[in-house]
C-alpha cells in the first residue's frame, strides 16, 4: 500500500483541451487528517516545491538543524498549514493540527514529485 492510499489522499491529473494541465491532491475521507495533508501537498504544486521540502527534512533527518528554516510553509498557503520538523515526526499546522511520522511525510512528498513529474 502506497502512502497516499494509507492517508486516504487521490493525486489528480487535469488536463484542459489546448489550454494547460492541472494537478490536485483530495483527501476522500471525510476525517479531516487526509484533507489537511492533501491542502499541504496541493501546496506543493509547483517545479522543485516538494523537493524542496524534502531536502529541508533531509536536513533534520542528519541533524543539520542550524540550516533548517524554524517551520516550512509553501507561499500559497496561509499560516495555519505550517509545518514543524522533529524528527522523529512532522506537526503538521501551526495549531499542531496533526502529527504524522516524518518517514511517513516525507514518503508522501516524494510520490506526490513523482506524481507531478510524470
Amino acid at each position: 500500500m502506497s502512502r497516499r492510499q494509507e492517508y486516504n489522499l487521490q493525486f489528480i491529473k487535469i488536463e484542459s483541451k489546448g489550454w494547460s494541465t492541472y494537478y490536485t491532491c483530495d483527501g476522500i475521507a471525510s476525517d479531516g487528517r487526509s484533507l489537511f495533508i492533501s491542502t499541504i501537498l496541493r501546496g506543493h504544486n509547483e517545479a522543485g516545491a516538494p523537493e524542496a521540502f524534502i531536502e529541508e527534512i533531509e536536513l533534520a533527518e542528519n541533524g543539520q538543524f542550524q540550516d533548517m528554516d524554524e517551520f516550512w510553509q509553501p507561499d500559497s498557503l496561509t499560516d495555519s498549514f505550517r509545518c514543524f520538523i522533529t524528527p522523529p515526526n512532522i506537526i503538521l499546522g501551526k495549531n499542531n493540527n496533526y502529527t504524522l511520522p516524518l518517514q511517513h511525510f516525507k514518503e508522501l512528498l516524494t510520490e506526490w514529485a513523482i506524481f507531478l513529474n510524470n
